[in-house]
């Protein structure tokens, strides 16, 4: 019943589409409805972060849901934003990759300080949010082979120079600090193990129309991670690229087309995609 339950509501939430709500936009869209007929206005403009969507392209069907979340503060200069992804996936003829939670939490401040909790309190200025990435149970493989490449736990410590009321930009600087195993399916077995303890560096960019419409993105980690039993260390690269456009919309749900690059090592290397994805919930403007 608690499953249910939890399914239910994020549903109720894609669909609905409010936790996403925030402060106005700086430069809100002019029309996100228009009339073209008879029977209610059609939607024009969508939150690519509030939804459940299928997709199909060049490196197979996937899945995933998308949630943003709004925290607000008796201080009205300040608030938290959240995003959520949560049982993402996708499947080739012989390939897998997914995650069972991803998030991102950015705390915003109009003015633009810190805290300190002395007697009496401190503001200091700063030019940046600060925040925090995490994830949990990323894997990726093949289904020809007994590897399976997992990235269990993942943190960062963010500071976004974007500071953004909104979560259409993003522009920060982390450091990571992550688990990475290399499990031996059959066995079951831990075949390789490194831990990277803040040694990884992170630069993370988003940028998103005011109508949903568009969105790019560009993840990029490198640094060093120490491997098990005393085998020192080794270099840790990860960077995606993505880029997203709303073709057209199907019922008000739109369809986009996406085109993404990947590099990973320890991986696979280099991987390009381009696909189609459906949101079957989502939010809007």
């Amino acid at each position: 019943m608690k499953r249910l339950g939890l399914a239910l509501w994020l549903a109720t939430a894609v669909a609905q589409g409010q936790p996403a709500q925030g402060p106005p936009a700086a430069n809100p869209p002019e029309r996100c409805e228009a009339n073209l007929g008879e029977g209610p206005p059609s939607v024009l403009c969508f939150d690519p972060g509030h939804r459940l969507y299928l997709s199909g392209g060049t490196a197979g069907l996937g899945w995933g849901i998308q949630l943003r979340h709004l925290i607000r503060t008796d201080d009205p200069g300040l608030h938290w934003r959240s995003e959520h992804g949560l049982l993402r996936g996708t499947v080739a003829a012989d390939r897998f990759r997914g995650a069972v939670y991803e998030g991102r939490f950015l705390r915003h401040s109009r003015e633009g300080y810190l805290l300190l909790p002395t007697s009496p309190p401190r503001r200091i200025p700063v030019p940046f949010d600060v925040g925090l990435e995490t994830s949990v149970g990323r894997l990726e493989g093949r289904l020809s082979s007994d590897e399976i490449r997992m990235n269990a736990v993942r943190g960062a410590l963010l500071l976004d120079f974007a500071r953004s009321d909104t979560f259409r930009r993003r522009a920060a600087l982390g450091a990571v600090a992550r688990w990475d195993l290399l499990v031996d399916r059959r066995a079951p077995s831990i075949r390789e193990q490194a831990i990277a303890p803040f040694s990884v560096g992170l630069l993370s960019l988003y940028a998103e129309s005011a109508s949903g419409l568009t969105l790019a993105q560009v993840q990029a980690e490198a640094g060093y991670a120490a491997l098990g039993r005393g085998s020192g260390w080794r270099p840790v690269i990860a960077v995606e690229l993505t880029v997203e456009r709303v073709l057209l919309a199907l019922n008000d749900l739109p369809l986009s087309v996406y085109a993404a690059g990947r590099y990973d090592e320890p991986g696979e290397g280099f991987r390009a995609e381009l696909g189609l994805r459906w949101a079957l919930l989502s939010g809007r403007r």
